[in-house]
């Protein structure tokens, strides 16, 4: 590490060159001057007092902590909360209430890093719309279907439909029978216009987004989410106000069942 100071009315330029962090000490090492690291991790720190320096090899002050170039030789800071020290390539570091604050002079590579050592220093977090753009980029999808994928074993039905309707309209649409299959602990009602399957489809932002919803539902509800959850090849069926939701486009999977069940 090398660290060239000079006072010019309480004012020092500090020049950084390489530093490296491990756990909760701050080591410097010995590299060419101005040499500038990028640095993956940005650490609080607070600087309190320099160990393994000589005491003739030492100079410290209240405003800042002075010390020369050494070869092959290791520094080791400690966190405190008397002092906080804020260092960047080629900076300014200027004396204040709450601290040393740091102030660019200029740029000594085209990777120039503002170090600031705090208490209150937060991380960088990457934003939603950073996040989207590499987790939804076409390459990345590409990379992901390629990927082996885990088989999901669906356990069988617990209540087969066994009806079969005699007669199937060209949408899909078949009459109820005079009764469901006996010992099925839940009931579906269809509607009172069209005698419709209460199934539905809810497609969201911008029709990207298909939601599958099964209404007008009574009895065991437990029971009818285990079993639709199967018919929808093991997804999980989520339990609103007055209705059942899985994601994805199920619907003529649910309706096939149902009539199947009788409803």
């Amino acid at each position: 590490m090398s660290l060239c100071s000079k006072s010019r009315n309480g004012v020092w330029e500090v020049v950084l060159a390489t530093w490296l962090v491990k756990g909760d000490t701050m080591l410097f090492t010995q590299e060419a001057k101005y040499q500038v690291h990028y640095l993956t991790r940005l650490s609080q720190w607070q600087i309190a007092n320099v160990s393994r320096l000589l005491p003739s090899e030492l100079e410290f002050k209240d405003e800042a902590i002075l010390f020369p170039t050494r070869e092959s030789e290791e520094f080791h800071f400690e966190p405190h909360p008397s002092r906080l020290l804020a260092l960047s390539p080629g900076a300014s570091i200027t004396h204040q209430s709450s601290g040393y604050h740091c102030q660019e002079l200029r740029s000594l590579s085209m990777f120039q890093r503002r170090v600031i050592a705090s208490a209150n220093v937060v991380e960088r977090v990457a934003s939603n719309r950073q996040i989207r753009r590499k987790t939804r980029h076409p390459a990345n999808l590409r990379a992901l279907q390629r990927q082996p994928q885990e088989e999901v074993v669906v356990p069988p039905l617990k209540f087969e439909p066994t009806y079969v309707p005699e007669k199937v309209s060209f949408n899909g649409w078949s009459p109820a029978p005079e009764a469901p299959l006996p010992g099925l602990p839940f009931h579906v009602k269809r509607t009172a216009v069209g005698l419709q399957l209460p199934v539905y489809r809810d497609f969201r932002n911008g029709r990207t987004r298909v939601l599958t919803i099964l209404r007008r539902y009574k009895g065991d509800e437990q029971e009818l989410r285990d079993e639709m959850s199967k018919v929808c090849q093991g997804k999980e069926v989520i339990v609103r106000p007055g209705r059942l939701e899985v994601v994805g486009d199920h619907a003529s999977d649910i309706r096939k069942w149902l009539v199947g069940l009788g409803f």
